[in-house]
Formats: structure tokens, C-alpha cells, sequence
């Protein structure tokens, strides 16, 4: 059966909209799907086209049911996005398959991030079966459970804060059969590391990107007497990489009388506004 071709974003809305080539150059190039979900971020300028926009992507796309608008950014403790149904169907809970992983979700209501796929099927490579892993930030499982799937560990411990993505947790490990392995906490990974999860950790994911440094403390807490990794992710400024985020750590192992050994790893994830960019680096403590 022949699949039918999906235009492009700048295409459809240039044909539907008889907009000439400098007024279509305004638009976004292009809008990212999300299971069953488009999702744009159309500029405040053409609110008033963005109904008729929705419409135009789904009569081109038959991937899709449903078109969402990013009106701001993640907001909140709970980094909750701020999106709006612009046309189709409003119950915005859909499937995401991505590395041979299931992830069930309601995107009006919480975050996937597609920017970051390159890390978690990084991650979903690296980690040996006889670790213990500690996921700091582990929201729907986007880190734990393809590393549950693919490296099958010896336990992950999965903390999440926001009580409506620990439920999609909870249901992700079930639907990738990784309750053997992944230990669901709902609470403060602030507290719950020193608290019950001291020295327990070979390796901790820190896969969270506003003031990640507050939490290093924590995450030192959790590393093994012997050593372990942490894989630190965070916002800087493009002239704060990557002596900022390393003299944080540094910082942070001395208060814990720990030592950073190597840094094994550093990469710009992706940019995340003007000369701001979303880093990780996996550095070895001892």
C-alpha cells in the first residue's frame, strides 16, 4: 500500500493560503509529531491564522489527529508545557514508539522532548546489567525505561515529582514489561536520595535542565562508596561552556568529600533559546 506523501509545513500553508514566498519565509519550517499529535510554535503575529493552520496540517497529515500550539515554554516545578488545541481532537493523550520503547502520555499536560532522542538511545547503550541506577528526574521513564529495555540492569530507581507523570510511569513500566526492574518513587529526588537511597547508586541521571546544580548535592549522595557515574544535564550560556558546569560538579563533590575523577563525556544537546544551550556531561566520581 503506497504512503501517502506528507508536504511540507511552508508548502501546505503556502498552497492553502496563497501566501507569496517573503510572507511564507515568517512561518515555522516545520512542526514535530508526537504519536498521534502535531505540534507547532506559531509566532503571537499569526494567532489570529492559527485555527485555519491546525486545519491546513491535518488535511495534509494522516499521521496525526490532533494539532497543539506551544504558547510558552515549560513552566512550573512540575515542567508543565503551556500548549493550546488548535484544531481536531482535544483528547491529547497519545502513544510515542521510540527505540523500540512505548511511551503513553497527555502532551497538553506534560513534556516529551524529542530534542533530546540522540541521549537517551545514548544511555540506552552504556549502562552494564550489574548496575544500580538512580534517575533523578525520571518524568513518563524517557531515560529509565529504554535503558530497563535494552541494558536491563540490576535495578532503576525512577523518582518523579509531578504525581500525573508518575502515573504515565507507573503505566510505561508495565507497558514495556520492566517492572522486574524499575522502582517508581513519587517524591522530592532532593530528599529521597540521602534519605533512602544513600551510596546506592553505580550511576545517576540527572536528566533535568533548570537549576540542576541545586540537586548535585543530592546526586553525590547517591553515588557508591567505590565510585560511580553521573550524567549531568543543565542550561548555560554558549561562553559558560564548559568550564561552568564542570567547576559546578567540582564544587560539589569537594562539599561532599567526594572527588571528580574524569570527565568521560560532554556534548551540546541541542539550543535552547538566544546563546543558550542544554548540555550534558557524565563525569566519574570517586
Amino acid at each position: 500500500m503506497l504512503v501517502k506523501k506528507v508536504p511540507k509545513l511552508r508548502d501546505m500553508l503556502q498552497k492553502e493560503l496563497k501566501l507569496s514566498e517573503k510572507e511564507i519565509e515568517r512561518f515555522p519550517a516545520k512542526y514535530k509529531v508526537l504519536g498521534k499529535l502535531a505540534v507547532i510554535r506559531l509566532p503571537e503575529k499569526f494567532s489570529h491564522m492559527k485555527k485555519r493552520i491546525g486545519e491546513i496540517i491535518l488535511e495534509n497529515d494522516p499521521r496525526v489527529k490532533s494539532v497543539l500550539n506551544v504558547v510558552e515554554g515549560i513552566k512550573g516545578v512540575y515542567r508543565e508545557p503551556q500548549v493550546e488545541v488548535i484544531a481536531g481532537n482535544t483528547n491529547t493523550e497519545t502513544m510515542v514508539v521510540e527505540n523500540e520503547c512505548k511511551f503513553k502520555l497527555d502532551a497538553k499536560k506534560l513534556m516529551f522532548c524529542l530534542g533530546n532522542q540522540h541521549e537517551r538511545l545514548r544511555m540506552s547503550k552504556i549502562v552494564f546489567s550489574d548496575e544500580i541506577v538512580i534517575d533523578m528526574f525520571a518524568g513518563i521513564g524517557q531515560f529509565s525505561i529504554p535503558i530497563a529495555v535494552h541494558c536491563k540492569p540490576q535495578k532503576i530507581f525512577s523518582i518523579e515529582l509531578n504525581p500525573l507523570a508518575y502515573k504515565y510511569l507507573l503505566e510505561n513500566i508495565f507497558l514495556n514489561n520492566v517492572e522486574n526492574i524499575i522502582y517508581p518513587i513519587l517524591g522530592d529526588s532532593k530528599e529521597i536520595v540521602p534519605n533512602l537511597l544513600k551510596q546506592r547508586a553505580d550511576r545517576v541521571i540527572m536528566g533535568y535542565v533548570e537549576k540542576t546544580q541545586e540537586f548535585l548535592d543530592a546526586a553525590m549522595a547517591g553515588i557508591k562508596v567505590r565510585g560511580g557515574v553521573i550524567h549531568y544535564h543543565n542550561i548555560y550560556k554558549i561562553s559558560e561552556i564548559f568550564h561552568k558546569p564542570i567547576a559546578e560538579i567540582n564544587r560539589a563533590a569537594i562539599k561532599s568529600k567526594r572527588k571528580v575523577e574524569r570527565v568521560i563525556h560532554k556534548r551540546i544537546v541541542k539550543s535552547y533559546g538566544p546563546k543558550l544551550v542544554h548540555i550534558v556531561i557524565d563525569v566519574k566520581i570517586k
